[in-house]
């Protein structure tokens, strides 16, 4: 069924609510009723989950890659924790895998920086990016600011989503390095929690 155009189908469900090892690529599942379906190592790479019902679906090895679940009801409240400041230095991207989630709707990002020895703030990023990987790295979010001891930015609205591997850029400090002593992750997740 890749690139199949379901949209529209008013209260489709998949038979046995079973799409185990699927190919939906590309698929329009937006308002669907989900809730319950085993989406075990199914392909849903391009697919459009807008607005669906996601409760309890099972995403274990999922492929979510370039997938839009902007609105997609019942995942989970999620916290992902994700560097520590010895891995971040300017223009050296930092990845990672997104392992407590196989899809993350990003609402904001916190930083703690590492503050104090006589230099105050002078080691605060200045801007730096966050990007999924969905085929080639995709931006996400790109956070500018004022140094300050803990810092919370807000996502765009629509932000991609972030799926599988997380890449982190600082491109810019208010000193000589990135001092960062955490790094969370806030948003509605699906998948496995950690």
């Amino acid at each position: 069924m890749e690139g199949g155009q379901l949209e529209g189908a008013t209260g489709w469900v998949p038979a046995n609510r079973d799409l185990c090892n699927a190919k939906v690529k590309g698929a329009i599942l937006s308002g669907f009723d989900m809730e319950c379906v085993n989406l075990s190592s199914a392909d849903l790479e391009d697919v459009k989950l807008c607005g669906a019902d996601l409760e309890d679906a099972d995403f274990q090895g999922t492929v979510l890659c370039g997938a839009n679940l902007q609105g997609a009801r019942r995942g989970r409240a999620a916290t992902v924790d994700v560097v520590q400041a010895s891995s971040l230095r300017i223009g050296a991207p930092v990845v990672f895998a997104l392992t407590q989630a196989r899809a993350l709707c990003i609402d904001s990002v916190t930083l703690r920086n590492q503050c104090g020895n006589g230099h105050g703030y002078s080691h605060c990023p200045k801007r730096m990016e966050i990007y999924t990987a969905t085929g080639p790295w995709t931006s996400v979010v790109v956070l500018t600011s004022a140094p300050k001891k803990q810092q919370t930015f807000t996502a765009a609205p629509g932000a991609p989503l972030l799926t599988g591997f997380v890449q982190v850029v600082v491109h810019d400090t208010n000193g000589l390095t990135a001092q960062i002593t955490s790094m969370s992750l806030q948003g509605t997740a699906w998948g496995p929690a950690a």
